[in-house]
């Protein structure tokens, strides 16, 4: 028996959640508006 049960662990956490939501957006966005060839060192993007 585990301390919380099995109830899906981390992933039905909201903040989890969240943070995937932002981590994705993010994402796109990078790939939206920035451009690789304007940042050598890829900076801005990574």
């Amino acid at each position: 028996m585990t301390m919380f049960g099995g109830t899906g662990g981390y992933f039905r956490l909201d903040s989890w959640i969240l943070a995937n939501v932002v981590q994705l957006g993010t994402q796109r966005f990078c790939r939206r508006f920035l451009n690789r060839t304007n940042d050598p060192c890829g900076r801005q993007y990574d």
